[in-house]
């Protein structure tokens, strides 16, 4: 059985599915919330979780990346609690600064750098976009401010519509 992480790791969970002709297919997601005021006080809550048990299942968990890991632990951590016979871990991507690694992954990536998927594209420039934008700076300095901090190119549109402008 396959379980995707979602949203990022569901394109590589599908892709994987159809190529090992499994078509036994869930989903778990996952999301991030901020503990305090502090930016390093993360944690990581289950949204949407299993239905039913894995008891006795060779279950394949899958993600995007393991950029940080915590996603893949947390979510690992949730499956085992449901008993599976065998379960591992496969991403497309690993990062080895990684706190988590997989057991199967298609690509290393032993420098840091930000990764844009096209299936995550939008919320990826949105996340950003926030991060160098100030309260009232214009689309076109964050274009700028995007290519100079992490390498993107995109048009001063295209930010608009991911901050929703």
């Amino acid at each position: 059985m396959i379980v995707g992480i979602a949203r990022g790791g569901l394109v590589p969970a599908v892709l994987l599915s159809d190529e090992l002709l499994l078509k036994n297919f869930l989903i778990i997601r996952l999301e991030r919330y901020w503990l305090g005021k502090r930016k390093a006080a993360k944690a990581i809550k289950i949204t949407q979780s299993l239905p039913g048990s894995l008891r006795g299942k060779k279950v394949l968990l899958v993600d995007d990346i393991t950029d940080h890991g915590g996603s893949l632990a947390r979510a690992k951590e949730v499956l085992e609690k449901l008993h599976p016979a065998e379960l591992r871990t496969a991403v497309l991507e690993h990062k080895v600064i990684s706190i988590f690694k997989p057991d199967y992954c298609a690509h290393t990536i032993r420098k840091w750098r930000w990764i844009v998927y096209p299936w995550t594209r939008q919320e990826t420039l949105a996340d950003l976009a926030r991060r160098v934008a100030g309260k009232k700076t214009s689309p076109a300095v964050i274009v700028r401010r995007l290519h100079e901090r992490f390498g993107l190119r995109v048009t001063p549109h295209e930010v608009e519509r991911a901050l929703g402008k």
